[in-house]
């Protein structure tokens, strides 16, 4: 009796395993299946202009993202209103641009709103050395970026103050207008900080800097990052990490200026090492990437003022900040990594 017990036993042991590898062998004994990856959130961010260190903390800032769900791709344009189109066709969900022409833009209809300040006023008028009264502009070609840019504002600010009459040409593009003043083909033009100093030291002593707009109105809010009052108001956690990103680069990018060097160089590998290094110095020195996003209504009053006395925008009742302005998702941001 024990012999056949044992035997019986070790047979239905034999049948279970069968049946066991028979079940897997069907599917029955499969893990879960793991669960299919979450695509990225896809941003577009149009600009305002060619590419130029002045952007270099917001490419890392997009880089930052791409480890918390994001896929974000700049995509730079010739003008400014390019960047504006972009946006309200929704062939962008972020961008970059002047805050005049967003301004202008939405006198016009366009509906939406500044969120964060892209980079502080960061322009200088370049001129021919021999330059040395910004009354000697008069008669004068001076280039701008286009109609509706904070070139054009800061030299419809400069007619004004020194009664002057330049020849006013539209030259797209810091870069270029720093190329044409190099040629010969104009006298003068605001440019940016790369810019600037990239016709001083290609050469030395024949370009200056005439009038340092970026120390004589550092409360005017210059290029700021725009989206739609619809995107805004569906999409208010995307907002604020877009936010949040780009000021956690900028504070990282002040504690740690040869980190940003090193990235600078690295994303710019076509210039010049020590004029790369120059240039971010001279970002980092002027502030020009706020840490807390420089957006606030004392910017916002100061902008509007600013621009509706150059021309640039119309005045009267339409100067309210809540017509241009969104501080929420940059205050929301703020809350989360706190002001410094």
């Amino acid at each position: 009796m024990k012999t056949f017990s044992r035997r019986a036993f070790l047979a239905s042991a034999l049948v279970l395993v069968l049946v066991a590898g028979l079940l897997a062998g069907c599917g029955g004994g499969k893990a879960p299946a793991a669960a299919p990856a979450k695509a990225p959130v896809k941003i577009t961010v149009a600009h305002s202009s060619s590419v130029s260190l002045g952007d270099v903390v917001e490419m890392l800032a997009w880089e930052s993202l791409k480890s918390k769900g994001y896929e974000v791709t700049p995509k730079f344009l010739a003008k400014p209103e390019l960047a504006v189109q972009a946006l309200t066709n929704g062939d962008a969900q972020f961008a970059a641009i002047s805050s005049p022409t967003g301004m202008a833009a939405v006198q016009a209809g366009a509906k939406m709103k500044m969120v964060l300040e892209h980079k502080r006023n960061e322009w200088s008028m370049a001129s021919r050395a021999e330059l040395t009264d910004p009354k000697q502009l008069d008669g004068k070609r001076v280039a701008i970026h286009s109609e509706g840019s904070i070139t054009n504002a800061l030299v419809k600010w400069t007619n004004q103050k020194y009664n002057i009459k330049p020849t006013i040409l539209v030259i797209p593009g810091s870069d270029v207008r720093a190329q044409a003043l190099l040629s010969g083909q104009i006298d003068a033009s605001p440019l940016e900080i790369q810019d600037a100093l990239g016709v001083q030291a290609k050469a030395p002593g024949k370009f200056h800097i005439l009038i340092a707009y970026s120390q004589l109105f550092p409360g005017l809010n210059g290029t700021a990052f725009w989206a739609s009052d619809d995107w805004l108001a569906k999409n208010p956690k995307v907002v604020e990490d877009l936010i949040a990103a780009n000021l956690e680069t900028r504070r990282k990018a002040k504690a740690d200026p040869q980190w940003l060097i090193g990235e600078a160089k690295r994303l710019f590998p076509q210039l010049d090492a020590k004029l790369v290094e120059t240039v971010v110095k001279a970002y980092l020195q002027a502030d020009i990437w706020d840490v807390n996003g420089n957006l606030t209504p004392q910017t916002a009053d100061f902008s509007l003022k600013f621009y509706s006395e150059a021309g640039s925008i119309k005045g009267g009742d339409l100067l309210k900040p809540e017509l241009y302005y969104d501080f929420g998702p940059l205050d929301a941001a703020l809350k989360r990594l706190g002001k410094q």
